[in-house]
């Protein structure tokens, strides 16, 4: 950005930012996924506007995580400090390897400590799943790979899912869990079926 600060953004996701900051603050709003590298400015907070949540900071790297499916927005830092609002004023000041969760509706901002691959690996190309719901693992293809998954209605897939796939393809992705989890899919462009 024109602070020098770098944003990598996650698929299916989308920054908003001006060509050039004001003297008194730097301001984006993010849709999605992004993990930011903010550059130190004392006098010009760096604020990101999501669905339900604000976060502020003035020099430090963390990823936000805001999709509009999702029922919360994540913050999880890295290194410095970060502070998150929520739309009833309410704040935390997140440390280092800490996460916020901003639930949508709620007052209380949720923290707790994270595993960093799992929750950072993106931006390296790793797709980690670690002990999930299909669901979620639905939710994370359907964002990561930008495509719609339907799961045949019969199918009952329960339980955990964990893998760890390094810059893989959906195919290679699909294939591996498919192999583990006894189930079939197709693929046809954006579309996934699962049966």
């Amino acid at each position: 950005l024109a602070d020098g600060t770098t944003v990598k953004l996650n698929s299916n996701s989308r920054l908003v930012y001006p060509d050039l900051f004001t003297d008194s603050i730097r301001k984006v709003y993010l849709e999605g996924e992004a993990f930011f590298e903010v550059e130190r400015d004392v006098d010009r907070p760096f604020i990101i506007e999501t669905a339900g949540a604000i976060t502020e900071v003035l020099g430090t790297s963390f990823n936000v995580k805001a999709y509009e499916a999702d029922p919360a927005t994540e913050v999880s830092v890295v290194s410095g400090s970060v502070k998150v609002k929520n739309d009833f004023g309410n704040e935390r000041v997140l440390a280092p390897y800490e996460q916020g969760i901003v639930k949508l509706n709620t007052e209380e901002i949720l923290t707790s400590q994270f595993n960093v691959k799992q929750v950072i690996g993106w931006k390296d190309g790793i797709l980690l799943f670690e002990k999930v719901p299909f669901e979620e693992v639905v939710r994370k293809l359907e964002n990561w790979y930008g495509v719609e998954v339907e799961i045949e209605p019969e199918l009952s897939l329960k339980g955990v899912y964990s893998g760890e796939f390094r810059n893989e393809t959906l195919e290679q992705v699909l294939e591996g869990l498919a192999y583990s989890y006894e189930f079939k899919f197709k693929l046809n462009d954006k579309n996934v079926y699962v049966y």
